[in-house]
């Protein structure tokens, strides 16, 4: 069988499996390249004049030819029946469609490495088992890519294609097994559809399985049946995780919607890559792999997206638990929190720490007379004064059932007694309103300041607890000398 090549057209010469050879007459005015694909080789060899050339180092299998008339022998050992895509083009087209290529495959691998520091990055500071297997399918893919195309062999001896083409396929089956874990995380098919979960998980294993198979029985007839449940069964898996996305869309599952978005594109780009095998050279070429950036970006929004719904849960969680849900001030938990911060912060700069301890008087008669609405009311006015008297890096809580604190640094002992003597004016009597009555209350109040912070939160407290019941008492003491 005899063709014309004409620069830069492809070949529609299709190799068979085992020795193929090809005589090669030339007739050029310039200098250029014979090159086609590696993918499917065993090994390869061209002569010229009885003399074996070498190849130069390129993705695909490359051989300069120089200008003029002659004749070369190709010989190919294939794995199977394919089309490698014989071409030639001018020395000077291909330089350019190598750095375009170049190009094209650097952003690609900028991209993956960007995508997995940034997760990396995120994954230690909100551990989420998508992040991890959204990791591992980034560098899944990253290597398949990187196998595929064949940039290993710009720093490698081409001897090694089988070991590199045995890698190649074990990357395709670790990238569909890495994607059906990430999916069916993302898209909570495990958690919605235990059942469903299980057979695409049991689908992705055998893709693997075929890949492994394929390793082992590479030159085997049945090596070709391997391949066909390989790149179908990866299809038909992709379809059926597609249609979950979508199912899992209409249900509004965060995040399906983008995840149904970027698998539409990877599933064209598969079609093109898997059936439609005589459509455009680009395509062909650079399609699969410009999906597979577009879906790893669109999946690393949907991360985000889901790592953001994580963080502000466990925000809220965290103020839950340190927030009290009456006084909207922290509560005991969170102001052993902020006050261990504090205590931290005197050690460090020498400032005076003072602590403020507030109880309310008669509380109990308060909510006996008037009822817990009205004591309420009068804890959250306390709590809402408290708040706009102090700073917003101090520490303002209610530690108990009427019992209010305040923690704070100052510079002078004379800012502590002018603070102190500000809440006391306060606190001696307020009033409260509720449904257009007027309470009066009072709460005592006392304080302690610390040039050396105790070893404990538990001893500063219980300094400012004695302070306010000596307060307490003296306050007593004031109200029975003047009632005589």
């Amino acid at each position: 069988m005899a063709e014309v090549l004409t620069a830069a057209e492809k070949s529609s010469i299709k190799l068979t499996p085992g020795l193929n050879q090809f005589t090669l007459r030339c007739d050029l005015n310039q200098p250029g390249v014979f090159s086609f694909q590696r993918h499917g080789l065993n090994r390869f060899s061209w002569q010229q004049a009885g003399i074996t050339q070498s190849p130069i180092p390129s993705g695909e299998v490359t051989f300069q030819i120089d200008q003029g008339e002659f004749s070369a022998l190709l010989s190919i050992d294939s794995k199977f029946a394919h089309n490698p895509r014989f071409q030639w083009q001018p020395l000077t087209d291909f330089m350019l469609s190598s750095q375009k290529h170049n190009l094209i495959m650097g952003l690609f691998y900028g991209l993956s490495f960007t995508l997995m520091l940034y997760v990396l990055i995120i994954s230690r500071k909100v551990p989420d088992k998508a992040l991890k297997l959204y990791s591992a399918y980034i560098f899944c893919i990253t290597s398949f890519i990187l196998l595929q195309e064949g940039q290993l062999f710009l720093y490698i001896a081409s001897h090694l294609l089988r070991e590199i083409h045995l890698a190649y396929l074990l990357s395709i089956g670790l990238t569909v097994v890495s994607a059906t874990w990430f999916m069916c995380e993302i898209l909570k098919v495990n958690t919605d559809f235990p059942r469903t979960s299980l057979i695409f998980k049991t689908m992705s294993l055998i893709v693997l399985f075929s890949c492994l198979l394929r390793m082992v029985i590479e030159n085997h007839p049945s090596a070709t049946a391997a391949a066909m449940l390989m790149s179908y069964g990866t299809l038909a898996l992709v379809a059926a995780i597609f249609a979950s996305a979508l199912w899992q869309w209409q249900r509004r599952v965060s995040e399906a919607g983008l995840v149904f978005c970027a698998l539409s594109i990877v599933l064209i780009s598969m079609i093109f890559r898997i059936v439609l095998l005589d459509s455009n050279i680009f395509v062909q070429r650079y399609g699969f792999i410009i999906a597979f950036a577009v879906e790893s970006l669109m999946l690393a929004i949907a991360v985000s997206r889901r790592i953001g719904r994580i963080a502000m849960a466990k925000e809220r969680a965290e103020n839950e638990a340190n927030i009290d849900m009456l006084c909207n001030i922290l509560n005991r938990r969170g102001f052993s929190l902020k006050a261990q911060h504090l205590m931290d912060y005197q050690r460090q700069n020498g400032d005076l720490l003072g602590i403020f301890y507030i109880d309310v008087d008669s509380f109990k008669q308060l909510n006996d007379t008037y009822g817990h609405h009205v004591g309420d009311t009068a804890l959250k006015e306390i709590a809402r004064y408290l708040q706009s008297q102090m700073r917003m890096e101090d520490a303002v809580a209610r530690i108990g059932g009427d019992e209010f604190v305040a923690l704070a640094c100052f510079r002078s002992q004379h800012e502590i007694v002018a603070k102190l003597d500000e809440l006391q004016k306060h606190f001696q009597q307020f009033t409260i309103s509720l449904h257009q009555q007027h309470f009066s209350v009072s709460a005592s109040i006392g304080y302690a300041m610390f040039s050396t912070v105790p070893e404990t939160l538990e001893a500063l407290l219980a300094a400012g607890d004695a302070a306010m019941y000596q307060a307490k008492s003296q306050r007593k003491a004031l109200v029975l000398a003047n009632t005589r």
